[in-house]
C-alpha cells in the first residue's frame, strides 16, 4: 500500500531526476573533464553523480516497498544498484557505474513487473535507461565514430551514451516520482482496540 515513505520516495525520485540531467549538464558544460580534467569541475561532476545515486536508491526503496516485493530478485538489484552508486565515486568510469546501476534497476523491474501498479512506461525507462545509454557508448566505440581523443577514447561516444542513458533513466524516475507522490498514504494509525465486554 501507499505510505508516507513511499511519498517521499516520490519526491525523492522527483529529485533524483533532476539531478541526473544536472548531471548531464554538467558533464557537457564540463567537457574538459575529459580533456584538460579540470579538477573543480570534475570534483562537481562527482559529487552530482553520487548525490544523483544514492537519491536513485532511496527512491527504488519505496519502489520495491510499494509493490511489496522483498525477494531474491529484487534483494540482488538493490545490492548491484548500491555497487554501482558506490562506483560512481569513480566518475570517469562512466560505463562501469551506468552498467551495474542499469542492471540493478532492471533487476528491480523484474522483480515489480508482476505486480503491474507503477506506470508501465515509467518503469520501462527507468529499467532500461543506463543500459541503453551503455550500450549506445559500446556500439558507436566499436563503429569508431568520431575522432578519438588523445585517451583513445571517442568522445561522441561518450557524449551520447550518457546523455541518451541518464535522459531515459531521468523520464523513467520523473514517471514513477509523480506517481509516488500522486498517492494518498493509507491510513496507519490503529483503529482503537475495543475490548470485550465481559
Amino acid at each position: 500500500m501507499p505510505s508516507k515513505f513511499t511519498n517521499t520516495a516520490g519526491s525523492l525520485a522527483l529529485a533524483a531526476s533532476g539531478l541526473w540531467l544536472i548531471t548531464l549538464a554538467i558533464f557537457w558544460y564540463g567537457e574538459d573533464v575529459f580533456n584538460d580534467w579540470n579538477t573543480t569541475v570534475y570534483l562537481v561532476w562527482t559529487a552530482s553523480i553520487l548525490a544523483a545515486g544514492v537519491l536513485t536508491f532511496v527512491a527504488t526503496l519505496g519502489l520495491r516497498q510499494r509493490h511489496n516485493t522483498a525477494g531474491t530478485l529484487g534483494t540482488v538489484g538493490l545490492v548491484i544498484l548500491g555497487i554501482g552508486v558506490l562506483v560512481g565515486i569513480v566518475a570517469w568510469a562512466v560505463p562501469g557505474w551506468m552498467l551495474f546501476q542499469g542492471v540493478g534497476m532492471l533487476l528491480v523491474v523484474l522483480a515489480i513487473r508482476s505486480e503491474g501498479q507503477a506506470p508501465r512506461p515509467a518503469s520501462l525507462a527507468y529499467g532500461s535507461g543506463m543500459l541503453i545509454g551503455v550500450v549506445t557508448h559500446m556500439v558507436l566505440t566499436l563503429m569508431k565514430v568520431g575522432t578519438p581523443d588523445q585517451y583513445g577514447d571517442y568522445p561522441v561516444a561518450w557524449r551520447s551514451g550518457i546523455t541518451v542513458g541518464l535522459i531515459i533513466v531521468a523520464a523513467g524516475l520523473f514517471g514513477i516520482g509523480t506517481w509516488l507522490r500522486s498517492e494518498t498514504p493509507a491510513d496507519t494509525a490503529a483503529t482503537p482496540e475495543q475490548t470485550p465486554v465481559s
